[in-house]
């Protein structure tokens, strides 16, 4: 039970930062597909930057959570067709999504109204320096 506690609570932080990306106009559409036993399940997010296609795996930052062979298997063949993947069970795994984010969004836009505020700080203390 711990587990998917740890786990909804790391969705939360993923889902929170793309819906306020989503907010101030960022050029992004993501998903969290259902998994209902029709079709092919995928990650728990799926997602197009700017004409980026991104997955986002979440795990519970425990020792023991790990990718299982069906999502391994998904995430090279994403990887393999020119995707981008993210595993995030910590605050370094979301730090790795943004730092990404921040380079499809060059820093010549960071006036632009669609990134983010938190983005836009970082991005216009990098640009100074």
């Amino acid at each position: 039970m711990r587990r998917s506690v740890l786990e909804r609570s790391v969705k939360k932080m993923v889902t929170s930062y793309l819906l306020e990306m989503q907010k101030d106009g960022a050029p992004l559409y993501f998903c969290m597909p259902v998994p209902s036993g029709y079709g092919r399940s995928g990650l728990d997010y799926e997602g197009c930057l700017a004409g980026y296609y991104f997955a986002i795996e979440t795990k519970s930052p425990d020792e023991e959570a790990d990718l299982t062979p069906r999502q391994r298997h998904i995430a090279k063949s994403i990887v393999n067709a020119g995707g981008k993947v993210f595993i995030i069970s910590c605050n370094a795994g979301m730090c790795a999504f943004m730092d990404w984010v921040d380079t499809i969004l060059p820093s010549h836009m960071t006036n632009s109204s669609y990134l983010p505020k938190s983005m836009g700080k970082n991005l216009k203390t990098e640009k100074a320096a």
